[in-house]
């Protein structure tokens, strides 16, 4: 199996004024932890889940990134 073929942990963090709730912006950043194969496929999951965390600090860009890097070899 390809390590491109595995799927894997992904954190997405995004800053506040991405995340509506009410119609309302929120302040602050926040993240959650998808299962996907790709970065691609973990934004698309990403966007469709409910549960994000609310981070203590500030995230000003999107970021996507392995949550448990792969070892080199």
């Amino acid at each position: 199996m390809e390590r491109s073929d595995v799927a894997r942990a992904y954190v997405i963090r995004l800053p506040g004024v991405f995340i509506g709730y009410g119609g309302t912006k929120e302040r602050g950043s926040f993240q959650t932890v998808v299962i996907a194969p790709s970065e691609d496929m973990a934004w698309d999951i990403a966007v469709m889940c409910d549960v994000w965390e609310r981070l203590p600090f500030e995230v000003k860009t999107a970021q996507i990134f392995p949550k448990d890097p792969l070892p080199l070899s």
